[in-house]
């Protein structure tokens, strides 16, 4: 897999996560800073998760 494949994935989940806790929520002062620190998590969650299967898929 290509860099540019990965950073299409993650790209594409990280706009359907937003888009999924965006549209949950009310939008007010506080629910944008719980969507900022969601979307950090997630994006983190994705980094770690695509990181451990790359290399999963090149120490075959």
């Amino acid at each position: 897999m290509k860099t540019s494949q990965k950073i299409a994935i993650f790209v594409t989940l990280f706009l359907i996560s937003f888009s999924i806790v965006y549209h949950k929520a009310q939008v007010t002062v506080d629910t944008a800073a719980q969507i900022a620190f969601m979307t950090s998590l997630i994006k983190s969650a994705a980094v770690v998760l695509l990181d451990k299967w790359f290399n999963r898929e090149i120490a075959k």
